[in-house]
């Protein structure tokens, strides 16, 4: 148990790092779209994706066009969402959130 409880304290520092980094250097929306692709802004997000939940800098949502469940980064301030990520699923289960 020890071990587990170690891995997640870590990943938990990773995230934390990874999102002190992303919001000391913010991108406006084109700068974002240039190395990301398609970029949401709060309102669009609500309007594309349903959010389950928010693990910063992650935030883990189902696209309503698609129902394929995935993630997306987020940064802080100015607050935009990118770089959705299809999940990944084990073997024989369907990335479909019906």
């Amino acid at each position: 148990m020890p071990q587990e409880h170690s891995l997640l304290l870590d990943e938990g520092a990773v995230r934390m790092r990874w999102m002190a980094s992303m919001n000391a250097n913010p991108l406006e929306r084109a700068g974002l779209e240039a190395i990301y692709g398609r970029v949401w802004d709060t309102r669009e997000l609500s309007r594309d994706f349903v959010v389950h939940g928010f693990m910063a800098p992650l935030v883990i949502v189902t696209c309503k066009a698609t129902n394929m469940q995935g993630s997306l980064l987020f940064q802080q301030h100015p607050r935009f969402y990118f770089d959705f990520v299809e999940a990944e699923l084990e073997d024989g289960e369907d990335n479909n959130a019906e």
